[in-house]
């Protein structure tokens, strides 16, 4: 990263962004590594993705697709995950193309994997060897369960996708109606929360680099990353030694009074709130008058 000095008076519009000059090898797919990525492509990182020859990103054949027969049709999904980004394919089972890779992380600083528990190994191309390529690279790998040597678990060969990951880290037995059955979350959370995460790893990564001049290898756990996000509902547990599960009050936050959806004619309310229960009650109260029975 450059430490060139800007004045302090210079506007918002005038800093670089944070990232510029930082080279990324981004060879992830789907969501989740992608995710991680695109956030340091917004931040002026110079990303470089690696896809297969011919297929490319598996999620380029995921729908729903914009454009017509004219311009060529495009999934809004890979879109939505891979903007300011530059794509190459190369197959890192050819000898060529492997060597083209070596080269390109000789000159790189982040490499960033999501092909699953030992992927790179399998081609030569672990952390012992890119190190030997480039000694002050960041190799960032994200996997379900972890991947790194001395923190591998019973669960580290497996494979990891959102629902997966949701069920496994607690979220979907804190999400649904009270005495109902578990549901995931609506969105990707169990791809784009571990993708947030992976991205600071490197950040911090690189900020430790410019300290010491070395490379380190980042292993990131969707599962950590997603059971980090159900702090409150842990902490309850370790105070009563209770499982909130699909409750009313589980379903707001712990230490909450109160909180009740109504259906006014502009749209859904949430009334919600840390409020002694009279200021709940009387705020609940003024709620119905003005817009009519709540829905449970």
């Amino acid at each position: 990263m450059s430490d060139e000095v800007f004045d302090r008076n210079d506007s918002a519009e005038n800093l670089p962004l944070p990232l510029k000059g930082i080279r990324v090898l981004d060879a992830t797919h789907i969501v989740a590594g992608p995710f991680c990525s695109l956030i340091l492509a917004d931040m002026g990182a110079e990303v470089i993705k690696i896809e297969r020859p011919r297929t490319g990103d598996l999620a380029r054949g995921r729908g729903p697709f914009i454009g017509d027969a004219d311009t060529g049709q495009m999934s809004s999904r890979f879109l939505g995950v891979n903007r300011n980004k530059k794509s190459v394919t190369l197959d890192l089972r050819n000898p060529t193309c492997k060597q083209a890779f070596e080269n390109l992380v000789s000159e790189s600083d982040v490499l960033l994997d999501n092909w699953g528990p030992g992927a790179f190994r399998r081609l030569g191309l672990g952390y012992d060897r890119l190190s030997e390529i480039n000694p002050r690279l960041i190799y960032a790998e994200i996997t379900g369960y972890g991947d790194s040597d001395g923190a591998r678990g019973p669960y580290s060969d497996w494979p990891a996708n959102n629902l997966a990951i949701q069920a496994m880290s607690g979220w979907m037995e804190l999400t649904g109606e009270p005495g109902g059955r578990p549901q995931a979350v609506g969105d990707n959370m169990g791809d784009s929360v571990p993708g947030v995460w992976t991205a600071l790893g490197i950040v911090l990564a690189l900020e430790t680099r410019r300290q010491t001049g070395k490379g380190q290898h980042v292993d990131v756990s969707m599962y950590d990353c997603m059971a980090s996000h159900v702090i409150s509902n842990m902490n309850a547990y370790q105070a009563t030694g209770q499982t909130p599960g699909r409750t009313r009050q589980a379903s707001l936050n712990p230490g909450f009074v109160e909180s009740r959806l109504r259906f006014p004619s502009c749209g859904w309310l949430c009334h919600h709130g840390r409020r002694s229960h009279s200021r709940a009650a009387g705020s609940i109260v003024g709620t119905d008058r003005t817009h009519g029975p709540a829905r449970e």
